[in-house]
């Protein structure tokens, strides 16, 4: 029960068969595979299963490689990173004149493949459905203190409101903002409420400016 050990404020009980292989004494040293058959979420009332996931974390000697696989989700992390410090490694890309900096070099890419996703995201957000494959790629390098991301989701829907191929690209260097959206179109009610929709975002997360189209 996630809120029982106050990693969540609302109620999520995991619950699943275990086989583990791996030895670690930090979350920055894992290596070895973990296995969960019959892995099920409740939330609220509501179930759901996915009927096996696998994290497995190798060293290549050059890099490390952490590979997350489920029934709809396959997502690998590759490169020279530090789990425990990645979350200041981002901050620090973002807020370079923040003090809560890392010195760990960071070189690091991400891939994530979600498909049939809609039952798992609704138990967070209800309203939410993306029925269709997401796709997600990230690359992080602290020593040029830049980050480049994309997102593709063929379709979205949120209650009534629905959008179709969503693409989103974002750059950041130094705390300079780059970032890209576009929507061919919006749907509200099945009405065409905007067509060939794109936004342009520049500047520092305290200072940015957006253009819509």
């Amino acid at each position: 029960n996630l809120k029982a050990l106050n990693l969540s404020k609302l109620d999520y009980v995991l619950s699943g068969n275990l086989k583990s292989n791996f030895t670690a004494s930090t979350i920055d040293n894992i290596l070895g595979q973990l296995d969960i058959d019959s892995f099920t979420i409740n939330s609220q009332g509501k179930n759901y299963k996915l009927n096996h996931l696998s994290l497995k974390s190798i060293d290549k000697g050059y890099e490390k490689e952490m590979e997350l696989t489920a029934d709809n989700l396959k997502m690998t992390i590759a490169g020279n990173y530090q789990l425990s410090t990645l979350p200041k490694a981002i901050k620090q890309i973002f807020l370079p004149s923040d003090t809560a900096t890392t010195n760990y070099k960071q070189v690091l890419r991400i891939d994530a493949e979600i498909t049939d996703n809609t039952e798992l995201i609704s138990l967070f957000v209800p309203k939410l459905k993306i029925p269709n494959k997401i796709l997600i790629s990230a690359n992080l390098n602290t020593e040029s203190e830049s980050l480049l991301a994309s997102v593709s989701i063929p379709k979205i829907k949120f209650d009534n409101l629905k959008a179709n191929d969503f693409v989103s690209n974002v750059f950041v260097k130094n705390g300079e903002i780059d970032m890209f959206l576009s929507m061919p179109e919006i749907i509200l009610n099945d009405s065409v409420l905007v067509k060939d929709i794109s936004i342009l975002a520049k500047g520092t997360k305290d200072d940015l400016g957006f253009t819509i189209n």
